[in-house]
Order: C-alpha cells, then structure tokens, then sequence
C-alpha cells in the first residue's frame, strides 16, 4: 500500500492538480491512503456441476461479503485472505468451506465439487406428495364447465384454460407448466401436464421437477371434484429406478414406493406417516 502525504505549504500547483482527484474522494488534508490497481488481485467461484446454479458466499478483508449464484469472477479486491460458503442444493451433498489468501496481482480459485445424493424412495414420496397437492387443485377448475376461461390458481405461478366442454386442461405457454414455491423452502416445483377430463374423471401424463429431482407420471380415473379432494383413481410415478403410485381414497391420499408407504397431506403435499 502506497502512503502520500499531502502539506499544503511544500507541495507545488503540479502535484495539487494530479492529486486532486484524491482529495475529492474524501482524503484529508495531511494524508491519503490509496490502494493502485497493482495491489489488488482476483478470485475465481466455481461450484461443479455448473448445473446446478448452486450459491456461494464469498468475505474477506474490512468485513468484505458478497453473495452469489454459479460461476463468477471478481477482480478488483484487495489482497489478504478470503473465505466461500457454499449453498445447500436439494438433492447434493455440499462442499466444505475453505480459506485461501490472495496476494498482489494473483488468482485464486474456489472450487466447489457437489456430490449427489443417491436418490432414496423417500426422495421420491417427498416429489410425489408435492404432484399430489398440485394436481389436486387443478382438478377443481376442470370441473367448472359452464364456460371456458382463464384460470388461475392462488399459490401457483402461471394460469392455464379450459375449453368449452371442457375435455381439454393446457397452460399458456407452450411448456404446459404450473410452478409454485412451497412455504418455508427456496425450491421452486413445476408440474408439466396435459389432462383429459371425461365423465367426471381425469387422466393423462407429465413430469414434476424440484431443483435437479424429477419424476415422471401417469394418472388414471381421478374423480375430478368441484369442493375437497378426489376419492378415487392412481398416478403412477418412475423417477430414475424408483416406481411406485400415489392413489386417492375418500378424500385423502397415499404413496407407496417399492415397498415402502406414506400418507399425503393434500393440503401441501407434505407427507405424514
């Protein structure tokens, strides 16, 4: 770090102009502290898979803190030590945090590995309850057939139409999607579709995905209700080498996957056992 000391009495007109602009940054009078670009250095984030967008705290000196998402570069800091956090990733297992120092003119690089989890029949109850809730608050606006319309489902992100029957549920967009964020998590869940209601039943196919978990589905003879929940017909579900079925009785609904079971809360989709 350079020291300029600055006495009004022996420094000349030249030197006052060059160091004007120091001044007006806020030096005082007798003393500026500055820190050229030749002392700084630069420090390179990179959590793997990149994927994944994983998040990351980086501090460092003079209670230095930045957040942020996936790769990123910063230059421009001063040297000293500095410190990552790593986010936490449904699904992957996180990397440790680590101190490094920079010195002048250097690079220095957080490298972040993400090992993933291996997928577990509770992971995919956990996906399963959360198609559950949203199927069955999509199953109420396919009952409504007096005329077609836009429909919008409060908690959900995105609306979707019916037609005229109406047979036929699709989004707005050509991806047939409906996201939503359950309360308490920072997951965001979408659920692609295409439904066929007929004869007060519904079925089709899609796939719902939180963060890098996804499942895919087939849903057959789910008693579409105007009020309450369905009291009959399945969703079969695959994720990976897992399958297993969500199935609707009385109002209220269960999961098994291979030969494990669990109860579905429908009014979030959490699930109870």
């Amino acid at each position: 770090m350079t020291v300029i000391r600055v006495r009004s009495s022996h420094v000349s007109s030249v030197v006052v102009a060059a160091l004007f602009w120091m001044i007006c940054a806020g030096c005082s009078d007798d003393e500026c502290i500055v820190t050229p670009d030749n002392e700084t250095g630069t420090v390179y984030i990179n959590p793997n898979p990149a994927h994944i967008s994983a998040s990351w705290t980086l501090s460092g000196p003079s209670s230095y803190s930045m957040d942020g998402v996936g790769r990123h570069t910063v230059s421009g800091l001063v040297v000293g030590e500095y410190s990552v956090l790593w986010g936490v990733v449904n699904g992957w297992e996180a990397p440790q945090g680590e101190s490094i120092a920079l010195s002048v003119a250097d690079t220095i690089e957080f490298a972040g590995q993400y090992i993933e989890n291996e997928q577990t029949a509770e992971d995919v109850a956990h996906l399963s309850g959360s198609l559950a809730y949203s199927i069955v608050n999509i199953l109420p606006a396919m009952a409504d057939k007096a005329f077609p319309g836009l429909v919008s489902i409060q908690g959900f992100s995105g609306s979707f139409w019916i037609d005229h029957n109406p047979t036929h549920v699709w989004t707005e967009s050509p991806d047939y999607v409906l996201a939503w964020t359950n309360i308490g998590s920072a997951t965001i869940y979408l659920n692609e579709f295409d439904i066929t209601a007929a004869g007060g039943l519904a079925s089709g196919s899609g796939s719902i995905a939180a963060g890098t978990r996804a499942l895919g589905y087939t849903m057959t003879g789910v008693g579409v209700v105007t009020a309450g929940y369905p009291n009959s017909g399945q969703i079969q579900v695959e994720s990976e080498s897992l399958v297993g079925v969500i199935s609707f009785s009385g109002g209220s609904a269960s999961v098994q996957i291979e030969n494990q079971s669990w109860s579905i809360d429908l009014s979030d989709g959490t699930l109870v056992q």
